[in-house]
């Protein structure tokens, strides 16, 4: 009987010393579990979740919190079942409460990844409003720019430097574009090496240096200013000189000037003329004639392509005591192209831009007298009379006894 009562206190003491380090167990793993969920707690709250969301959010899962983990630790205090239905709650706790933790996790990274993509897409909605403000912008900037071209046309040229600044202080951003596209009267300059007058653009300015075409050097001095090659230079004094007695010829007086540079696949050059009123018979005026031209030879040399743009700015100032102070001005501007056979000689591109710009120039010249003198003089006509009341209406009469004497 003893020794029943001894073994069966050994198995006891087996079972208890089993489960002491089985519930050991079971208890290091939730206090291993709560210190994970602690510190997953904790990086949700830094990612801004509330508590509320801290717990399994799947339809139908239970509930797995901080008090559910605590109970299981109190089976073990209290001993309140077998160490199998501990350790068999322990785990599934355990387990559900990864799930849950899973769970909870890639919700957050997808609303993670929601804040991204929604960042993302305001991102792509500021580029597309900076795209129309650009493109907007662009279109303002191009009404405005015709706006400013239109009134140059309409305002007299002898002011064309004052009034180009003024629009300028007006739009500053047009700066490049409304020097580019207005052209300015000439201004004259002298040469100190010959003595002779020559005129200054933007053509033969390199910084604030303007070159010479009878000396061909920069004043004031430049050392690496852009010239012209020496075949190029050749045919610029050659041309020089032919206009020079064009222009004799047809303004009697006045200043020319031309000007070449190398293209890359051909040259350019433009050839200036002003000519000043010397104020004699109570006349004062200007013009001004620009020709800008292209020439680009052809494969194999026979002809060349000429494309030109010629400006005429012309102004005139009266003041007699009969007819009073009179303004006239305006600009006009005609292109043209053509081909031309050439050959060898340089001579040939001299005279077919000679006979070009002669051809534009005579047409200009009619366009001018015919339409804006004419039209002038006839509005003029209309609005003023020489003859008084008496003498008009004699005539009136006069020609109603005619208009009768035909009628019968």
């Amino acid at each position: 009987m003893i020794c029943s009562s001894c073994s069966l206190l050994h198995e006891v003491r087996v079972v208890q010393t089993r489960s002491s380090s089985i519930m050991q167990y079971v208890y290091t793993e939730i206090e291993r579990f709560k210190g994970f969920y602690r510190s997953i707690y904790a990086r949700l709250q830094w990612w801004g979740l509330g508590a509320s969301q801290v717990t399994s959010t799947r339809l139908g899962a239970p509930r797995v919190t901080f008090t559910s983990l605590i109970c299981l630790s109190q089976l073990h205090e209290t001993k309140e079942k077998s160490v199998d239905v501990v350790h068999k709650k322990a785990h599934k706790g355990i387990t559900e409460g990864r799930a849950s933790l899973t769970v909870v996790i890639d919700r957050n990274a997808a609303r993670n990844e929601g804040e991204v993509g929604g960042r993302s897409a305001q991102k792509g909605t500021q580029r597309r409003e900076r795209g129309w403000q650009t493109r907007r912008s662009h279109v303002e900037s191009d009404q405005q720019l015709d706006c400013g071209l239109d009134l140059m046309r309409r305002l007299p040229p002898q002011q064309v430097e004052k009034n180009l600044n003024d629009l300028i202080d007006l739009c500053p951003r047009l700066l490049d574009d409304l020097l580019s596209a207005v052209d300015q009267p000439l201004k004259i300059a002298r040469d100190k090496d010959t003595g002779k007058e020559y005129l200054l653009c933007d053509y033969n300015r390199d910084g604030d240096s303007y070159r010479s075409p009878w000396s061909n050097t920069y004043d004031p001095p430049l050392e690496d200013g852009a010239m012209p090659s020496d075949k190029l230079r050749k045919l610029e004094i050659e041309v020089n000189a032919a206009f020079e007695a064009y222009r004799d010829a047809y303004f009697e007086g006045g200043v020319s000037s031309v000007y070449f540079w190398d293209l890359d696949y051909g040259f350019a050059g433009v050839v200036l003329i002003k000519k000043i009123g010397d104020g004699c018979r109570l006349i004062q005026g200007c013009w001004d004639s620009i020709h800008v031209i292209e020439i680009q030879e052809k494969a194999g040399g026979r002809h060349a392509h000429y494309k030109l743009t010629s400006t005429v700015m012309l102004w005139l100032q009266t003041n007699r005591q009969g007819s009073g102070m009179m303004n006239l001005g305006g600009s006009m501007t005609r292109q043209v192209e053509a081909d031309h056979p050439v050959n060898d000689s340089t001579n040939t591109h001299l005279v077919n831009m000679g006979r070009m710009i002669e051809d534009m120039e005579s047409k200009i010249r009619s366009t001018l007298n015919e339409i804006y003198f004419g039209k002038t003089k006839q509005i003029v006509g209309e609005l003023r009379t020489m003859l008084d009341a008496e003498e008009l209406k004699r005539q009136k009469m006069i020609a109603n006894e005619i208009k009768g004497g035909i009628t019968k």
